[in-house]
C-alpha cells in the first residue's frame, strides 16, 4: 500500500538554518476540490494493468475528465485503501478532498486517505500544467502557497515549507520515512525548539485552505 509516513513540525522563523535561501526552492500553489465537485472516482482492474477514472463538475456544467493508467498492484492498493461500491467506484469519506498542485512547471492531482499517527494512503498523478490551472477555478477559494526548501540531514530529507499569502508567518517542516524507520529520524540542530504538530488537524494543508493561519488570531 502506498502509505505516506511523515512527521510535521512547527518551527520559528528565527530558528531556520543559516543559508536556507541558497537551497534550490520549489514554489508550490495548491487548492482542494470539495467533495461535492467530484462526479466520479472509479478504479478498474484490467488483464495486465488498471485505470483510475476521475471526473469533476466545473462551473456552468463544464466537466473535467481524467484517466490514469496504473499497474495491477496499485489497483489492489486502491481497493485496500478505500471502501468501494460495485465496479470499483470509490466511496468518498466525509472529509475527502482531492488536491490540485502546481509545483514549478508541473501539475499534479493527489488523492489521500484518512491519516492516523502520521500515516495514510496517498496516490499522486501528474496532469498537464494548464489543466491543473483550470481546475484551480473549481477548487476552494483559498490557495495554499509556499516555498519548499529540501534540507538533507542524516539520510533524511526535511522539507522546510515557508508559507505565503493568508498563511504567511507559518513555517512547517515535514520529514517522510519508510514504515519502521521512524526511530531512525534524527532532527537537525535548527529544530531543537520545533513543536510536533503531526496530529494537530489545523496544520494540515487542507485545513489551511479552509481556515488559513492569519485567521487563527
Amino acid at each position: 500500500m502506498p502509505l505516506e509516513n511523515e512527521k510535521v513540525f512547527h518551527v520559528s522563523i528565527d530558528d531556520l538554518p543559516a543559508g536556507i535561501h541558497e537551497i534550490q526552492k520549489i514554489s508550490i500553489f495548491q487548492r482542494y476540490l470539495p467533495n461535492s465537485r467530484v462526479k466520479e472516482l472509479k478504479v478498474k482492474k484490467l488483464r495486465n494493468n488498471g485505470i483510475v477514472y476521475f471526473g469533476v463538475i466545473g462551473d456552468k456544467g463544464i466537466e473535467f475528465k481524467f484517466e490514469f493508467q496504473i499497474e495491477t498492484k496499485e489497483v489492489d492498493e486502491w481497493l485496500d485503501s478505500f471502501d468501494h461500491y460495485k465496479n470499483g467506484k470509490v466511496k468518498l469519506y466525509k472529509k475527502f478532498e482531492p488536491r490540485v498542485r502546481l509545483a514549478g512547471d508541473k501539475g499534479f492531482l493527489t488523492f489521500k486517505g484518512p491519516k492516523k499517527d502520521g500515516s495514510g494512503p496517498e496516490f499522486e498523478y501528474e496532469i498537464p500544467y494548464m489543466k491543473a490551472k483550470d481546475l484551480f477555478l473549481v477548487c476552494r477559494q483559498h490557495s495554499v502557497i509556499k516555498d519548499r526548501y529540501p534540507y538533507e540531514y542524516k539520510n533524511f530529507v526535511f522539507e522546510i515549507d515557508v508559507f505565503k499569502g493568508l498563511n504567511d508567518g507559518l513555517i512547517l517542516v515535514e520529514v517522510e520515512y519508510n514504515l519502521g524507520q521512524e526511530d531512525q529520524v534524527v532532527l537537525p540542530p535548527f529544530m531543537k525548539n520545533a513543536i510536533d504538530v503531526t496530529d494537530v488537524g489545523k496544520y494540515g494543508n487542507v485545513n489551511l485552505s479552509r481556515k488559513p493561519f492569519k485567521m487563527w488570531r
